[in-house]
C-alpha cells in the first residue's frame, strides 16, 4: 500500500496524455511510508494465537479492508489537492509567488544567494524543489543570443544570472558541491568502509549525480554536514560573482547537456576558456577547505565510537 500511494502521488497526466513520473525527493516516500503504516496501525485488531480460532483470523483479515479504503481515500484527496490534477493547485501557486518575487531580480548577488540558500535547504531535507528555483531559460537565451551575435561570449548580457553562477560554480557535483566532499574523505580519511564507499560514487558525482553521498554517506539529515552543504555553494558564488561581473573571465553562455562533468562546465559553456575552468577549479578547491573540520570532526566522533564498541568487546 506505501508503494501504491508513493505512485499514484508521483505521477501525472501530461499535455499529450502521457503518464509523467514526477520527483518529489527522499522525504516524500518516507511520509508516505509513515502514513500508511500509521494508518494500519490505528485499524489493528488484536487476534487471538489459537491456531483453531478461524473466526478470530477471519475479522482481522476483513479489518485490512478499513485502512486501505482510508489510504485510498486520502490518496484522492492529496490528488485533487495537488497540483497533477488541479493546473492552478497548491503547487502552482507557490511556484508563481516565488517566480515572481525572484525573477526579475536573479541577476544580483543577494537573491541569487537566496536562491541558493532555499535551493540547499530543501535538498539537505530531502525535498525537491528543483521546480521553484527553474529561472534559467530566459537569461540562456538572451546570452547566447548576444554571444552568437558578437562571436564571444564575454558579452553576454546577463553574465552573474542565476543559471549561470549555479551550474557552473556551484553546482560542481551536485547540490553542496559534494565533488569536494569526496575529494576531503579520499585524502584525508581513514575509515575504510567510507573511502570505499566514496571511491565507487566518485564517478557519478563527478557526473553531477549526487544521490549516492546524498543518501549513502549519508549527507541528508546529518547535522554535522548542514553547515558546510549549504555555505559551499554561497561562498564560491561570492567568489565567481565579481570574475563574471566585470568581465574578468568570460560568461558561461554555451548549453552544455545534462551529465556533463560539473568541473568542465564552465570550460565548455565558454568555448574552452582555460580562465574560467581555473575559475571553477578554485572554487572546488575552496570548498574541500570548507568541508576539512566537518569530515575531521566526524571521522573522530567515528573513531570514538570504534573505541567504545572495542572497549566493550574487550570487557
Amino acid at each position: 500500500m506505501a508503494a501504491f500511494s508513493f505512485i499514484i502521488l508521483s505521477i501525472k497526466l501530461g499535455q499529450n496524455h502521457e503518464l509523467i513520473f514526477l520527483i518529489h525527493g527522499v522525504t516524500f516516500a518516507l511520509l508516505t511510508g509513515l502514513g500508511v503504516s500509521k494508518c494500519f496501525d490505528f485499524f489493528r485488531v488484536e487476534v487471538n494465537k489459537d491456531d483453531n480460532d478461524y473466526q478470530n483470523a477471519l475479522i482481522a483479515t476483513l479489518t485490512n479492508i478499513k485502512p486501505i479504503l482510508c489510504i485510498i481515500f486520502c490518496v484522492l484527496i492529496l490528488k485533487i489537492l495537488n497540483f497533477e490534477i488541479d493546473s492552478n493547485g497548491i503547487n502552482a501557486h507557490l511556484h508563481s509567488i516565488i517566480q515572481t518575487a525572484l525573477t526579475d531580480n536573479h541577476y544580483s548577488l543577494i537573491p541569487v544567494l537566496l536562491i541558493l540558500f532555499l535551493r540547499s535547504i530543501s535538498k539537505f531535507m530531502g525535498i525537491n524543489a528543483d521546480f521553484l528555483f527553474s529561472f534559467s531559460t530566459r537569461a540562456q537565451l538572451v546570452n547566447l543570443n548576444r554571444a552568437l551575435k558578437f562571436a564571444h561570449p564575454v558579452a553576454a548580457v546577463h553574465p552573474t544570472a542565476y543559471s549561470t553562477l549555479y551550474s557552473c560554480f556551484a553546482h560542481l557535483g551536485g547540490d553542496g558541491m559534494l565533488l569536494a566532499l569526496i575529494i576531503v574523505v579520499l585524502i584525508i580519511g581513514k575509515n575504510q568502509h567510507l573511502k570505499r564507499l566514496l571511491t565507487w560514487s566518485f564517478i557519478p558525482t563527478f557526473f553531477n549525480f549526487s544521490e549516492p553521498v546524498m543518501v549513502g554517506f549519508p549527507i541528508m539529515y546529518m547535522p554535522i554536514y548542514l553547515i558546510p552543504f549549504i555555505m559551499s555553494p554561497l561562498v564560491t558564488t561570492v567568489i565567481a560573482y565579481p570574475f563574471l561581473k566585470y568581465n574578468i573571465v568570460p560568461a558561461p553562455v554555451y548549453p552544455v547537456p545534462n551529465g556533463t562533468p560539473g568541473l568542465l562546465k564552465a570550460f565548455i559553456a565558454t568555448g574552452g576558456n582555460i580562465p574560467t575552468l581555473l575559475l571553477a577549479l578554485l572554487c572546488l578547491v575552496v570548498s574541500c577547505f570548507i568541508y576539512l573540520p566537518f569530515v575531521k570532526a566526524e571521522m573522530r566522533l567515528i573513531n570514538l565510537e570504534h573505541a567504545k564498541i572495542r572497549s566493550s568487546f574487550k570487557r
